[in-house]
């Protein structure tokens, strides 16, 4: 690509307002789309993947390496450190609610539990990672690294992935989990700009939804 695309599609990339048209394209409308189609939930893994091919246009047209997404193994250890404590903290919380009896109606996921009720422990797992793997490209690796060709404000940088990251969880129907991954949300976003390692935020995503299956699975 020649150098005067490139720049063209940086100003673009810069400008606040394809943001939101951005945003509202590829986030806003789908959520929209849910409430009229529920069922097109399941597809959501389908639609990360293919949203894997947008990124890469951007990351290639602009030069965002893996390294600055974070698919690097610098600062893994010390990245990983405090999310381990978040890990402690969110198992320690699941099994109160588990000893009060309120994980049912506070913890339970339907579309989560449909889709996992049935199937071989091997595929629950390679599901789990799979997600997590995603999520974590798109909303920290990518995204913020998408919203620092705009500003290099650390509020904004959390702030916004965050919103749009819990956004996303709307269509599952349980407040909880919203509540849970904006709070997640500001803590991972703090952590990849600190650290810019995304390995360590994959691996702790992985482990709190296998968390979250394994007491629903108490429900079943």
């Amino acid at each position: 690509m020649t150098s005067k695309k490139t720049r063209l599609l940086l100003s673009l990339y810069q400008n606040k307002l394809f943001l939101v048209i951005e945003t509202g394209f590829l986030i806003l409308f789908p959520l929209f789309l849910l409430q009229f189609k529920p069922e097109l939930l399941y597809l959501r893994k389908l639609v990360m993947l293919f949203s894997l091919l947008y990124i890469w246009f951007v990351m290639k047209t602009q030069e965002i390496s893996l390294r600055r997404i974070g698919l690097t193994t610098k600062n893994l250890v010390d990245s990983f450190k405090p999310l381990f404590i978040v890990i402690i903290l969110v198992a320690i919380s699941v099994a109160l609610f588990i000893s009060f009896n309120l994980h049912s109606h506070f913890l339970f996921i339907e579309q989560v539990a449909n889709e996992t009720q049935y199937k071989p422990l091997f595929v629950i797992l390679l599901g789990t990672l799979l997600s997590a793997f995603l999520q974590e490209i798109i909303f920290r690796g990518y995204y913020i690294s998408r919203l620092e060709l705009i500003s290099k404000n650390r509020f904004f940088l959390t702030l916004w992935p965050t919103i749009i990251f819990s956004l996303i969880h709307i269509p599952f129907n349980n407040i909880t989990l919203v509540i849970f991954t904006f709070i997640l949300g500001v803590i991972y976003a703090n952590n990849f700009l600190k650290y810019r390692n995304l390995i360590s935020l994959i691996i702790s995503h992985a482990i709190l939804i296998a968390i979250l299956l394994l007491q629903m699975s108490l429900i079943w």
